[in-house]
């Protein structure tokens, strides 16, 4: 690699009126030349909009909507999709599940369909999740979480997942991988699935009771409590949605409104397309217009 960056990158950058692009899975920064390191730049390709898919399949009879949902607007996966026009979604969500996590040890492969289940995570969850609760001993405990860091790292490296600042936690790099990652642990995993949620619900409920960090977990709370809802009888994911809410508003007295609403609406578009396919845009209006409402009356 070293000898390509020096006998062909090198001498094309010095003359100055050459682009070079170049694709890769994960970020490329291991430049050995000062003069490559400091013009080259990293973009992340985000997924595909559903104009630019209409515009990817104007000579297929595939429809935009379809590939869409099938896909998430992943390009490799939407250009398997197309090769592949009879794909069902578990198909599609197993390609994209081998081909993503391919050459991955078992244990870190099994960690990161779990932790697909998250909008964002960090290692205490994944411990809850992954681990026995019953077992006590502190020393144990103590090397899991180690185990857990150096896991998140080797996906840190591989360009799986990233720390998100903003929200003090980690999240996948890329929001359409994710969700195929995780259609496909729902899919082939369901009580799993369900049982994870669960699990996510409760923990994000209970942390959500510290008003001061409120904004980074209050997305959360709503989406795990959405998801451990769905499928049951006894009222809709929404309402249960918006009834926690309500209870909650007079114990989080001096929340940060203004910051809560911004990641409500202006947040993860993804996660809040999950969201409303999840409560109803009926529910996700009702929950805005309460937090709307909070956030003027803080104001006064």
């Amino acid at each position: 690699m070293f000898d390509f960056e020096r006998d062909t990158l090198l001498p094309l950058i010095q003359r100055g009126d050459t682009i070079i692009i170049a694709v890769s899975q994960i970020e490329i920064n291991l430049w050995q030349e000062y003069d490559v390191r400091v013009r080259q730049e990293n973009h992340q390709l985000t997924p595909l909009r559903l104009d630019e898919i209409k515009e990817v399949l104007l000579e297929t009879d595939i429809d935009s909507h379809h590939a869409q949902t099938i896909t998430f607007g992943h390009p490799k996966i939407l250009e398997e999709f197309i090769a592949h026009p009879k794909w069902t979604e578990k198909e599609a969500s197993a390609y994209a599940n081998k081909y993503f996590l391919e050459g991955f040890p078992t244990d870190i492969k099994e960690l990161t369909e779990k932790a697909s289940i998250f909008p964002v995570f960090d290692i205490f969850i994944l411990r809850k999740i992954m681990e026995d609760e019953t077992d006590d001993d502190q020393e144990d405990k103590t090397d899991m979480l180690t185990g857990y860091n150096d896991k998140i790292n080797e996906l840190t490296l591989r360009w799986i997942v990233q720390f998100d600042v903003q929200a003090g936690a980690y999240r996948f790099t890329d929001d359409a991988v994710r969700r195929l990652i995780s259609r496909n642990t729902e899919l082939t995993l369901n009580n799993e699935f369900i049982r994870i949620h669960q699990v996510a619900a409760k923990y994000y409920q209970e942390e959500a009771k510290n008003t001061l960090y409120l904004a980074q977990l209050f997305v959360s709370a709503i989406y795990h409590l959405a998801h451990s809802q769905s499928g049951k009888s006894k009222g809709t994911p929404g309402a249960i949605c918006l009834r926690w809410v309500r209870n909650m508003q007079n114990k989080w007295f001096g929340a940060n409104w203004e910051q809560v609403l911004s990641v409500w609406e202006s947040g993860n578009h993804a996660v809040s397309e999950e969201i409303i396919l999840l409560i109803g845009s009926k529910y996700y209006s009702k929950i805005t217009e309460l937090l709307s409402e909070n956030k003027i009356r803080s104001e006064v």
